[in-house]
């Protein structure tokens, strides 16, 4: 399994995952345009192409045996910028009666916009299929490596709202004594609205004074801070990197909103970064990897899995095995340069058909005489060698990406046999390769050659050791370097 940003040629995949996610998951709505809107965004995001304060990083879990999206997360950079970012703030509420001798403290709820400008993680979602083998602390944690990252892209805070109470209909306790009264609608259409955007409504429709807590229902109340069933594991995963609730709740389903300093979260505070090596040895390998690791790129950030951790010199060490992985990641680079260039392919063969209509009513009027024959002759020339260059275009285009596949395979059948190509070079060729490719080669009494690529590709990890308490549970990682060159 990989996590990677998500593309275009996704959009099929990720309605298929909207679908899934059921009533309360207002980030992943069921609408193809809305869902195009924000690969688009995410995308642009990636590519830089936004202000970092504006930007969505979004990413899915890829099942690299089937291709299949097994999940999504998200990052907003800063909320409430655009469209404001309600919350209910629970508080308190003192009367007193010096006559009476009485004191009373009253849970109220002030509708409230005080996270504006902090960052969100959000739209987890993993296919139940696929809920298995640490998919979800992969999907919860890589989010944190990439913050790690670059964490020059994001504000202090980060926070994450957490789906509340409702029944398997979708019938919310919290909304049918609140919020019903102030919308007529029902809870399924006022959450599907926010999550389009839609959300002026709630400001210009609910209470703008506190709301004692005592007045409604104790189901209304029960529901207050507490998540829907299938949400609690991702509300203990967020607790351990050191998110707590502080007293916020979503103002439909009453759900809690947990948050923190960026730099306080636990993942954050431990990743680091390390170099990489390539080895032609057998490796140990753990049958539970217990590292995350990522690349340090923006827009082909990947992060997995590995079985090692990092030797006291801060290298880890990658089998030819492992190796052949990157393969993957630079194909799917491949593909996704060859899928941007579909558009460029339509517009060329649009003016394609815009000439070969022109060329025919250009014959047609010379048969009518309504132009004379050089005329006639001269406009047929231009129009050929405009169709030549737009022919040797796409002709041009689908060869550039077949030749480039074909180098790269034969780029990485040579990076991950090195001890073959070593052993038939001359010795001129030897030294030549040992300058350029390798940082050190071990030649043991039997002649055993093993060979240390230069690492070009820099992980950051982190371990099961940094955190004594977490013994039993999953273990995060961080973030790293290209895996697509290397360099001595």
């Amino acid at each position: 399994m990989r996590l990677r940003p998500i593309g275009h040629h996704d959009i099929d995949e990720l309605q298929a995952l909207a679908q899934e996610t059921g009533v309360g998951f207002t980030s992943l709505p069921n609408s193809r345009e809305f869902l195009t809107a924000k690969i688009d965004n995410a995308v642009a995001a990636f590519e830089g192409r936004v202000p970092e304060p504006e930007r969505l990083y979004f990413f899915v879990l890829e099942d690299e045996q089937t291709g299949e999206l097994a999940g999504c997360c998200a990052i907003e950079a800063e909320v409430g910028r655009e469209t404001p970012f309600y919350h209910y703030r629970v508080g308190k509420l003192a009367h007193s009666s010096v006559q009476l001798d009485l004191h009373r403290t009253i849970d109220t709820l002030f509708l409230s916009s005080d996270h504006t400008g902090d960052a969100e993680v959000a739209s987890l979602f993993l296919r139940p299929a696929y809920r298995r083998d640490r998919n979800g602390t992969l999907l919860s944690k890589a989010r944190w490596l990439f913050m790690a990252e670059f964490r020059e892209c994001f504000p202090a805070k980060v926070l994450a709202e957490m789906r509340g109470v409702f029944s398997p209909d979708g019938v919310s306790p919290f909304w049918n004594s609140l919020g019903s009264h102030f919308f007529p609608m029902e809870f399924k259409q006022a959450d599907q609205l926010t999550g389009l955007g839609q959300k002026s409504f709630i400001g210009e429709l609910m209470p703008k004074y506190p709301i004692y807590v005592p007045f409604l229902p104790q189901a209304a109340q029960d529901c207050i801070g507490q998540v829907h069933e299938h949400t609690r594991p991702a509300l203990e995963m967020l607790k351990k990197e050191g998110l707590r609730w502080e007293g916020y709740i979503d103002i439909f389903d009453g759900g809690p909103t947990v948050e923190a300093y960026i730099d306080d979260v636990r993942a954050i505070r431990h990743s680091r970064c390390v170099t990489v090596e390539v080895s032609s040895e057998r490796l140990a390998h753990s049958e539970r990897p217990g590292w995350l690791a990522a690349t340090t790129g923006m827009n082909d950030f990947r992060c997995s899995w590995i079985g090692r951790g990092p030797s006291e010199d801060d290298v880890i060490t990658l089998t030819t095995a492992e190796a052949e992985q990157i393969a993957s990641v630079l194909h799917h680079v491949f593909a996704q340069l060859e899928a941007s260039s579909d558009d460029e392919r339509k517009l060329l063969q649009t003016q394609r058909d815009k000439l070969d209509a022109e060329r025919l009513k250009l014959v047609q009027a010379h048969y009518a005489d309504a132009i004379p024959l050089d005329l006639l002759k001269a406009e047929q020339d231009r129009i050929r060698t405009s169709l030549d260059a737009i022919t040797n275009r796409l002709d041009g285009l689908a060869t550039t990406y077949r030749d480039a596949h074909d180098g790269l395979d034969q780029l990485l059948g040579v990076l991950t046999d090195l001890g073959d190509l070593y052993a038939r070079c001359e010795p001129t060729e030897r030294r030549m390769l040992n300058r350029a490719l390798f940082k050190r080669i071990v030649v043991d009494e039997d002649e055993n050659i093993t060979f240390f690529q230069a690492g070009c590709m820099v992980l950051a990890l982190y371990g099961r050791e940094n955190l004594a308490e977490d013994l039993r549970s999953p273990v995060t990682a961080a973030s790293g370097g290209r895996p697509c060159t290397t360099s001595g």
